[in-house]
């Protein structure tokens, strides 16, 4: 064991993350192909996502009316209920 000095607690946890951080690191070295393929399929999907985003510019289309349900649903701009 090594030779860290302190309160036990954080000692502990710091070890048991190294622990566990030295046994993923070992785990995806061994299976490096596959967490690859995976991260590929992954980092296409959000490709896509983006590709098929809607970028909406015009003002008109982004204005959100405010509906007041305490008040009987009615509906009135942003700047009616400043």
């Amino acid at each position: 064991m090594g030779k860290a000095t302190g309160r036990k607690a954080p000692l502990w946890l710091r070890a048991k993350f190294q622990r566990l951080l030295f046994k993923l690191g070992c785990y995806i070295q061994k299976n490096c192909g596959k967490f690859l393929v995976v991260g590929l399929l992954i980092f296409g999907a959000f490709a896509v996502g983006l590709k098929a985003a809607n970028l909406e510019t015009n003002v008109e289309e982004l204005w959100v009316e405010e509906v007041n349900l305490l008040c009987g649903g009615q509906t009135s701009t942003l700047w009616n209920s400043w």
